[in-house]
């Protein structure tokens, strides 16, 4: 497995240390190592790294254009870490579809309501597992990112519980979205005929498989976001996917490099979000682009 990186050193040892408190994580570095440059992991729930705005900008997740300034912009991603996903069938690639275009749909007055606030999710499947991404202010991005992610969490209680079977609207979707990946022309009707063929259980069944078969997360943030605001909210979102994430930690899962592998272009929920469209939020900025807490 790969070691995962430092999360930078604008962080005070007594933060830390309370940080470390609340996730239950301890660092993994020996007595001799600097705690602040060390790596922290334990049960597999792990910050990466924190960009900030002194920091190269990193290409990749496609954000929305604003002004070079620093400004109160943040991104946070989350990382579910499962061998799952590269090793589905087609059977099992076409509930997940399902299972994530469905939630897509239930989550849609989130992303109507938070649009004007410049809030926007992604949730795209890749060799590592699940990459969950939150756009938004650093005073709105953390609520947003746990709003969301309890309504992942009861996903599956909710298709289970519909007597409705899966909508056509959500079934096309699906299709449209599996169109654009490469596959061959045999394996593309495969995969239509199994997308129809999908019913709610099939979905909550597999997202219900896909979270027991995460060994835990990691994440990173970039912006106007502190070392220890990412801290907390990994440790909200901890305790919040708690219920659902499995407990088998091992074999050791392999920690995804963030520039290689988590920095692919990002389809932002909805797409309209800007910050630019919240009058002020550039004014109200230190010049460090930070907002008054």
């Amino acid at each position: 497995a790969r070691i995962p990186e430092t999360f930078g050193s604008n962080l005070s040892s007594r933060e830390l240390e309370e940080n470390l408190k609340v996730l239950a994580i301890t660092p993994t570095s020996s007595a001799d190592e600097d705690p602040i440059r060390s790596s922290i992991v334990r049960d597999y729930w792990s910050l990466l790294k924190v960009y900030s705005h002194y920091d190269p900008t990193p290409i990749g997740l496609s954000l929305p254009r604003i002004a070079p300034e620093p400004s109160p912009r943040s991104v946070f991603v989350l990382q579910f870490l499962s061998s799952r996903p590269p090793r589905a069938s087609a059977k099992m690639a076409a509930n997940a579809e399902v299972w994530k275009i469905s939630l897509e749909y239930v989550l849609s007055d989130l992303a109507e309501l938070g649009a004007p606030a410049g809030l926007a999710y992604e949730i795209s499947y890749n060799k590592f597992g699940m990459r969950v991404a939150f756009l938004g202010l650093s005073q709105n991005i953390a609520s947003y990112a746990r709003r969301i992610s309890r309504r992942m969490v009861d996903h599956q209680n909710k298709l289970l519980e519909s007597p409705e079977p899966v909508s056509k609207a959500v079934v096309e979707t699906a299709i449209r979205e599996a169109s654009r990946f490469r596959m061959s022309p045999k394996r593309r009707t495969i995969i239509t005929n199994l997308l129809r063929e999908t019913t709610a259980f099939d979905a909550a069944r597999e997202g219900t498989a896909f979270f027991q078969s995460c060994s835990g997360a990691v994440c990173f943030a970039q912006g106007d976001m502190l070392p220890s605001e990412a801290l907390a909210l990994l440790g909200d979102l901890k305790k919040i996917f708690r219920k659902v994430i499995g407990s088998n930690v091992s074999p050791t899962p392999a920690i995804p490099n963030i520039e290689e592998d988590l920095m692919y272009r990002a389809s932002w929920i909805p797409r309209s979000a800007s910050s630019c469209s919240i009058a002020g939020a550039s004014l109200i900025s230190n010049p460090c682009g930070r907002v008054p807490r």
